[in-house]
């Protein structure tokens, strides 16, 4: 797997209340974003907290994670969160997500999913877990809400034939929002 991230705060900030994590567990590459309620430091706490919980139980299934966040974030602000799981080997994507963390693909199969609504901390909802075929050169970015909604990557010249970082940076620079943390993760 080839990544690609840009990471950064709100204009006149120094700290995101984003964040991120990337992991292998049994042949499996799991990819976590969160995007903390609000921003500066008591975000970015409750962001941090989320990934190391989803690192301590990446094995687990990804409503399970969801739920292990849920109870570790209670008291602080919250989160939103995104949940990719890509299993080269077994040819299988899935994903799962509360709030509005975004994923979008370039896959063969087609794959789609959608987040639930709620916050990680504060009201978890029901998670769907979303189960799509993966093939090489499948193409997935996990976004936070500091990249706008008209984001699609239709919008962009040569998706393909681009690096991961190079597309997360054109991303960023086509529909990146400076009044508010930025994560874009392209994963290929």
């Amino acid at each position: 797997m080839q990544y690609g991230i840009v990471f950064r705060p709100k204009r006149g900030q120094d700290i995101s209340g984003d964040a991120y994590l990337i992991v292998e567990v049994y042949g499996a590459h799991l990819i976590a974003v969160a995007d903390g309620l609000g921003s500066g430091e008591e975000a970015a706490q409750a962001a941090r907290l989320a990934m190391a919980t989803v690192g301590e139980h990446a094995w687990a299934n990804l409503p399970d994670i969801l739920q292990w966040c849920h109870l570790a974030l209670r008291g602080t602000r919250g989160a939103v969160m995104g949940l990719l799981k890509i299993e080269t080997e077994g040819r299988q994507v899935s994903y799962a997500g509360v709030g509005n963390i975004d994923l979008r693909s370039h896959s063969a199969s087609g794959f789609r999913p959608f987040n639930a609504y709620g916050i990680i901390g504060s009201r978890l909802p029901d998670v769907r877990t979303f189960v799509g075929d993966y093939e090489p050169g499948d193409l997935f970015v996990l976004s936070t809400d500091g990249i706008t909604r008209q984001f699609n990557l239709d919008k962009l010249p040569a998706v393909r034939g681009q690096s991961p970082q190079s597309l997360a940076q054109q991303i960023v620079a086509s529909f990146g929002r400076q009044e508010d943390d930025m994560t874009v993760l392209v994963i290929a």
